[in-house]
């Protein structure tokens, strides 16, 4: 499945922070100033999505709560 995730960050970002999104606890690309992920190829079932905000280090300064999301693929029968 493709799908676009988005958070919100409050308060906004600082100059030096990103964000970082975990896919089943597997961090997704690399950190980023954009709240935005665009997830192409998910394999069906359900996926544990959580958003962490890093600081320049890349130290965890806060989590999102974790979020399931249930991709599902329909079949085509002949």
């Amino acid at each position: 499945g493709d799908f676009t995730v988005e958070a919100q960050a409050s308060p906004a970002l600082g100059v030096a922070e990103r964000l970082q999104l975990t896919v089943d606890g597997t961090p997704f690309e690399v950190p980023q100033t954009s709240s935005q992920w665009r997830l192409t190829n998910i394999a069906r079932g359900a996926h544990e999505l959580q958003v962490m905000r890093l600081d320049d280090s890349g130290n965890t300064i806060d989590t999102s709560d974790i979020s399931t999301v249930y991709v599902l693929r329909p079949s085509v029968l002949n």
